[in-house]
């Protein structure tokens, strides 16, 4: 019987980082760089309460939200100042404004006083505006998750805003209001439950997209 070589098959080890130093090699190293970031966030997954943030607005429906927010931005110096200046101002009925700054949304929120939330999901770090979403949904307060820290800014006159809210509107402005508060419910805070058992991916192309408001 003749012999037979066995060949012992041996796993090709992967190049380490450490070892590409050269010049020639740097396209090389950016190459497996790339591939290893890819493999590890692909294998990390988003709890939830983070994962919440990756579904948004579309556009279309944030702009027309964003121009009712307009009609009441904050009064500038000059607004106030005529408006006190008015012997009767005690007299007047407060006007209505949207209102900002994370400390006073929440506060605004545990004491039921707000009517609807934007809350901006690119914010930096999450974790100012992640405990928005389940306050809101515990207060039974409508709210929405939108992309565009810069655009809630410029209601309020900043360079960026976190979140924004409406305590009220004029009447002409009720049903207008309550239409953005129904499309919002139904992406949102109707699908409360679902939304806090889904787990994402940091890779995963299903969480980069942005979310179309049904209804």
């Amino acid at each position: 019987m003749p012999k037979v070589k066995l060949i012992k098959e041996t796993k090709k080890e992967e190049t380490d980082p450490q070892t590409l130093t050269h010049r020639s090699q740097r396209k090389e190293l950016e190459q497996l760089v790339s591939t290893r970031k890819i493999l590890l966030m692909n294998r990390m997954r988003v709890p939830p309460a983070i994962n919440q943030f990756s579904t948004f607005l579309d556009p279309d429906t944030f702009s027309e939200i964003l121009s009712l927010f307009k009609k009441y931005r904050p009064e500038t110096q000059k607004e106030k100042s005529d408006r006190l200046s008015n012997k009767d101002w005690k007299k007047q009925p407060k006007p209505i404004l949207v209102k900002c700054g994370i400390k006073h949304v929440t506060q605004l929120i545990e004491n039921k006083k707000a009517k609807f939330v934007l809350i901006a999901c690119d914010v930096d770090p999450l974790e100012i505006v992640i405990h928005l979403p389940t306050l809101c949904k515990k207060m039974n307060i409508p709210y929405a998750i939108v992309k565009g820290k810069e655009l809630l800014g410029s209601v309020v006159n900043q360079k960026n805003a976190t979140s924004l809210l409406l305590c009220d509107v004029r009447p002409e402005d009720t049903k207008t209001l309550n239409k953005f508060i129904e499309k919002s419910n139904n992406m949102f805070s109707n699908r409360y439950e679902d939304i806090m058992k889904k787990w994402g991916s940091v890779g995963g192309v299903e969480e980069k997209e942005e979310a179309v408001v049904v209804g």
